[in-house]
C-alpha cells in the first residue's frame, strides 16, 4: 500500500514470513523474514520478530549453528519486545536440547521464564521445555512438577496444556502408573484445539499403554487412529504404522505385520517428515527405558523399548525408518526367510543416523541368522559382514577381522560377498597402518572373479588410500582413477583423486578442484568435498593474486 509506514510494512512481510513457515515454505519464509529485517525504518521491535523467524526456519531445517545464531542477535537486540525476547531464549533452549546440551537448555528455558512482562503462552511454553529436560534425565517429580505448572498457567495456548497433559502421561508411564497415564493422555484429547499431531502422539501413548497391556484390539484402535488424523505429522503416522506393525505381529499375522513395517518406510521414504513439535511424542517411549530394572515384559524388546525410540531427537526419522527394517526383518526371520532376514536387518544398520540401540537390536537379529545352521551359506556370510560393518564402525578391529574372516570363509558364499570381507580386512588393516597387509586384502577383492563393479571400485580406492598414506601420490592416483573408471559415479574416488592434485609440487588446483565439484555433485552431502571446493578455490584466487602483472613486466 502506498504510503504505509515502514515499519507497517516490515511487520506485513513478517505475517507473510509466519504464514510461509506454517506451511513450511522455508525459502519464502526466509524471504519475507529477511526483507522485514532490512527494511529502512523498521522498528528494533519488529527486526527482533524477524530475527525469531530466521532462528525458527533455521532450527525446523536442523541448522542449528544457524538457528542459534539468529536466536541470539533477537535476544541481543536493543528496544526488542520482553515476549520476543523469551521466544528467542526459547528457541536457544530448543536448539541446545537437540544437540542434548541439558544443563544449557535448562538455563535458556529458566530465562526465558525470568524475563518480566513475558507473554503466558510463552512461559508455559518454557515450563513444558524444562518438563522434557528433566524427563530425558528420569527426574520424574520434577518432570511433573514443570508440567502442571505449564497446565495451570492461566491463558497457556490449547496445544501447550495439551503437551503438558501429555507429559504427565509419560511421567506416570514411565513409573508403571498404567491408569494415571490414560487419565492425562485422555485429558490432553479433550482439550479443544490441540495440535493434530499432538492429538496423534496422545493417541500413539494410550496405544502403548494398551499394548503394554496386552490389549492387541485396544493398542490397535488407537494406532490406527493416530495414523488417520489429519495433518499429523509424516514420522508420527510412520510410528503408529510401527505400532500397528507390533499388534500384527504379536498376533503372529506376519502379513500384516510386514505390510505395517513396509508402510512406515515408504512413508518416510517419498515424505521427509519436518522436524516434530516440541510438544509432540519425542519422548514418550523413554519410559519403558526401565525395562532393565523392572519385571520384564510379556512383550518382546523390540516392540517395548525401541519403536517410538525414534522421536529422541527432531531429526529422528532415519531411525524411524531403521526400526521399520528392523520389523521387517523380525517377521521374515520368524518365516525362516534367512536371506529376506538379513537385508532388511543390513538395512537398518545401514540407515544414516540410525539410533545406537536400533542397531544393536539389528545385530542380534544379524547374529541369529550367522548362528543359523539352515541359513543358505551366502546369507550367513552376509550376515558375519554385516556384524563385521559394526564392528569396523566402533573402531572395534579385531572382533571386525573376526567377522570377517568369517564371512570370508564361509564355503559356497558368493563371490561378491567374499569380496566385500576382503574389502572390510583391507579397511581395518589400512586404520592400523598395516600398508601391505591391507594391499594384499584390496588386491584379493580386485582380483576376485564375480565381484561387482562397486565393490572393485572400492578396492581400487582402498588401494590408493594405501599408496597415499605412504606418500604414493601418482600411484594414488591411478588407483582412484581406476575406481573411477569401474563406477563413474564413485563420489569419493573424485574427492581423493582430487586430494592428489593437490599435493603435487606445484599443486594442481584447477584439477583438483574440477575433481572435488564432481564429487559433491555426485554426491551433495558430502561435506569433506564442499570443504575440498571451498579450499581449492580460495587456493586459486590466492595463486592468481600472487602471479606476476605480465603486461606490467613487459613494460606496458
Amino acid at each position: 500500500m502506498p504510503g504505509a509506514a515502514p515499519d507497517t510494512r516490515a511487520r506485513a512481510c513478517n505475517g507473510l514470513g509466519y504464514v510461509a513457515a506454517e506451511q513450511q515454505q522455508w525459502a519464502e519464509a526466509v524471504q519475507w523474514y529477511q526483507q522485514a529485517l532490512a527494511m529502512p525504518g523498521a522498528a528494533p521491535a519488529t527486526r527482533a520478530t524477524a530475527c525469531v523467524g530466521l532462528g525458527y526456519v533455521a532450527e525446523h531445517q536442523q541448522q542449528w549453528e544457524e538457528a542459534a545464531q539468529w536466536y541470539r542477535q533477537a535476544l541481543d537486540m536493543s528496544g526488542a519486545a520482553p515476549d520476543t525476547r523469551a521466544r528467542a531464549c526459547l528457541g536457544l533452549g530448543v536448539v541446545a536440547e537437540r544437540q542434548q546440551q541439558r544443563a544449557e537448555a535448562a538455563q535458556r528455558y529458566q530465562q526465558a521464564l525470568a524475563i518480566p512482562d513475558a507473554a503466558p503462552a510463552t512461559r508455559a511454553t518454557a515450563c513444558i521445555g524444562l518438563g522434557n529436560v528433566a524427563r530425558e534425565q528420569q527426574q520424574w517429580a520434577e518432570a511433573a512438577q514443570w508440567y502442571r505448572q505449564a497446565l495451570n498457567t492461566p491463558d497457556a495456548a490449547p496445544d501447550t496444556r495439551a503437551g503438558a497433559c501429555l507429559g504427565l502421561g509419560i511421567v506416570a508411564a514411565a513409573q508403571w502408573q498404567w491408569a494415571e497415564a490414560t487419565r492425562w493422555y485422555q485429558q490432553a484429547l479433550a482439550i479443544p484445539d490441540a495440535a493434530p499431531d499432538t492429538r496423534a502422539g496422545v493417541c500413539l501413548g494410550l496405544g502403548i499403554v494398551a499394548e503394554r497391556q496386552q490389549q492387541w484390539a485396544e493398542a490397535a484402535q488407537w494406532c490406527r487412529q493416530a495414523f488417520d488424523i489429519p495433518d499429523a505429522a509424516p514420522a508420527t503416522r510412520a510410528v503408529a504404522c510401527l505400532g500397528l506393525g507390533d499388534v500384527a505381529r504379536e498376533q503372529r499375522q506376519w502379513a500384516e505385520a510386514a505390510q505395517w513395517y513396509q508402510r512406515a518406510f515408504d512413508m518416510l521414504d517419498a515424505d521427509p517428515p519436518h522436524p516434530l513439535p516440541l510438544l509432540t511424542i519425542r519422548w514418550y517411549q523413554r519410559a519403558f527405558d526401565m525395562l532393565d530394572a523392572d519385571p520384564p515384559s510379556p512383550l518382546p524388546l523390540l516392540t517395548i523399548r525401541w519403536h517410538q525410540r525414534a522421536f529422541d531427537m527432531l531429526d529422528a526419522a532415519p531411525d524411524i525408518r531403521a526400526l521399520a527394517c528392523l520389523g521387517l526383518g523380525d517377521v521374515a526371520r520368524e518365516q525362516r526367510q534367512w536371506a529376506e532376514a538379513v537385508r532388511w536387518y543390513r538395512r537398518a544398520l545401514d540407515m544414516p543416523d540410525a539410533a545406537p540401540d536400533t542397531r544393536a537390536v539389528a545385530c542380534n537379529g544379524l547374529y541369529i541368522v550367522a548362528e543359523t545352521p539352515d541359513a543358505a551359506p551366502d546369507t550367513r556370510a552376509g550376515a558375519c559382514l554385516g556384524l563385521g560393518n559394526v564392528s569396523e564402525r566402533q573402531q572395534q578391529w579385531a572382533e571386525a577381522v573376526q567377522w570377517y574372516r568369517r564371512a570370508f570363509d564361509i564355503p559356497d558364499a558368493a563371490p561378491d560377498t567374499r569380496a566385500r570381507a576382503c574389502n572390510g580386512l583391507g579397511y581395518v588393516a589400512a586404520e592400523q597402518q598395516q600398508w601391505e597387509e591391507a594391499a594384499q586384502w584390496y588386491r584379493q577383492a580386485l582380483d576376485t572373479p564375480s565381484a561387482a563393479p562397486d565393490t572393485r571400485a572400492r578396492a581400487c580406492n582402498g588401494l590408493g588410500n594405501v599408496a597415499y598414506a605412504q606418500k604414493n601420490v601418482r600411484e594414488a592416483r591411478q588407483h582412484y582413477s581406476r575406481a573411477i573408471e569401474i563406477q563413474p559415479t564413485f563420489a569419493a574416488a573424485y574427492r581423493n583423486r582430487g586430494l592428489t592434485w593437490s599435493a603435487e609440487v606445484p599443486p594442481d588446483y584447477e584439477r583438483a578442484l574440477a575433481d572435488a565439484r564432481r564429487a559433491l555433485e555426485l554426491d551433495p552431502k558430502f561435506e569433506d568435498a564442499r570443504r575440498d571446493v571451498e579450499r581449492y578455490e580460495q587456493a586459486l584466487k590466492q595463486q592468481n593474486r600472487n602471479r606476476p602483472d605480465r603486461k606490467r613486466n613487459q613494460g606496458r
